[in-house]
């Protein structure tokens, strides 16, 4: 439980910054008469995902236990995390050999 308790915590403390991010992101790549509704979009997604996230974890969880889900959840980030930096990069590098 301690460790679950500080998870938590940690995942609040990086929330905290991915809400404003997002909304950043949506506003630039957003026309300027859309983006009440590009900040709608995101909002609802990022509800969704709470909801959505909370069920099945409940599920995975009964299904394969604390040390199994964690496990999977890691994965799932250090394959996100690996994509998202790939993806930087190549747009970095387009963005270089057009200038």
């Amino acid at each position: 439980v301690p460790q679950v308790f500080v998870a938590r915590c940690s995942a609040g403390l990086f929330l905290a910054g991915g809400f404003p991010a997002a909304y950043v992101l949506a506003g630039r790549e957003a026309p300027e008469d859309r983006r009440g509704s590009a900040m709608g979009v995101v909002f609802m997604a990022m509800a969704l995902s709470h909801a959505i996230g909370s069920m099945l974890g409940g599920s995975f969880l009964n299904l394969l236990g604390f040390r199994h889900l964690f496990m999977i959840i890691a994965g799932v980030v250090l394959t996100l995390s690996g994509t998202g930096l790939v993806m930087r990069r190549r747009r970095l590098a387009a963005a270089r050999s057009t200038s």
